[in-house]
């Protein structure tokens, strides 16, 4: 099952095919969009999800809201025994974990 949450250029795509659950987001994340990131993280790791990958391939930009809103997923995950990774981050998306120091937090897989 997929649900699909999508304004302007940004989308946020969730499904669960079976191993981790899978959510793909395309467009900038931005102060604007971050929100609804965080919210639809929160809402499959509520419906318990463990074990989430976010897909960033379609990430053309991200600002500090949205680091912000994966590492509040990520401290939800952790106080459940769960993890998050992200996949197939464009360049500019590695830079700014990498300045952050968050590396270790936001691991690529």
């Amino acid at each position: 099952m997929a649900t699909v949450e999508a304004f302007d250029d940004f989308a946020v795509e969730v499904s669960f095919p079976g191993g981790p659950s899978l959510v793909r987001v395309s467009g900038e994340i931005d102060c604007y969009t971050a929100p609804t990131l965080q919210q639809r993280l929160f809402e499959v790791i509520d419906e318990g999800a463990r074990q989430i990958v976010v897909d960033l391939a379609g990430v053309s930009f991200m600002d500090s809201q949205g680091l912000a809103a994966l590492v509040r997923a990520v401290m939800r995950l952790r106080s459940l025994d769960g993890q998050l990774t992200l996949r197939s981050p464009r360049r500019s998306v590695c830079k700014i974990v990498e300045i952050t120091g968050l590396g270790d937090l936001l691991p690529v897989g």
